[in-house]
């Protein structure tokens, strides 16, 4: 669900299609409603039926969906609801010199707990969670900062051997790199708030953060 609500946020953002924002904002709704509880993210539901808990992966790509949400809205909602993912995902997933494992210590269907850092198809748990925390170091600051760090530090060896297998993580170190831009938007009204994320979407702006 977090790759749909994303790929529909991006799609909004990047066309001016608010529909498409829409959409992603009712998935956002129904998963928070239905598959995320107090102590986690479950992974199946089906006629009002939910089980399996949450891997690595689930979390940061819903992270990462809220984060494009917040970014196509300016809603605090959605950047508060990423802190909440990313939080849950450091505590549950996170090793103490960085890096993130696919499950959680207390999972007991694996034999031993793998750490990923491949990007194949879609990017691995562990790269996309170096996004999350780079971005939420840029939009909130504190701890986030110094976890962002020790998640692409534990990124650079599979960047160093073989960066194309890295890319994802890569442009993760990009936003943390090179200068960044902060535009800070104090409008009234949902006209105006639309105008200027109309005018956003129309540029390509990697190293803007907008609050």
């Amino acid at each position: 669900i977090g790759m749909k609500i994303t790929a529909s946020a991006i799609a909004g953002q990047s066309f001016g299609y608010n529909d498409f924002i829409n959409t992603a904002s009712k998935a956002l709704n129904f998963g928070k409603k239905n598959m995320w509880t107090y102590d986690g993210l479950l992974v199946s539901y089906r006629d009002g039926k939910v089980a399996g808990k949450g891997l690595l992966d689930d979390y940061v790509y819903l992270a990462w969906a809220c984060l494009e949400l917040y970014k196509s809205t300016f809603k605090s909602e959605y950047l508060q609801q990423a802190v909440g993912l990313a939080g849950m995902a450091v505590d549950k997933f996170m090793a103490d010199g960085g890096g993130c494992y696919l499950s959680e210590a207390s999972a007991d269907d694996l034999i031993f707990r793998p750490m990923e850092f491949y990007d194949g198809a879609v990017p691995s748990g562990n790269s996309v969670m170096a996004w999350c925390l780079v971005r939420l170091a840029a939009l909130v600051g504190g701890k986030w900062e110094h976890l962002a760090e020790k998640q692409l530090t534990a990124c650079a060896a599979q960047c160093s051997t073989s960066p194309t297998a890295g890319i994802f993580a890569l442009k993760a170190l990009m936003q943390q790199v090179y200068p960044s831009r902060q535009l800070i938007c104090c409008v009234g009204g949902n006209d105006a708030k639309s105008l200027v994320l109309n005018e956003l979407s129309k540029l390509y702006l990697p190293q803007l953060t907008t609050h």
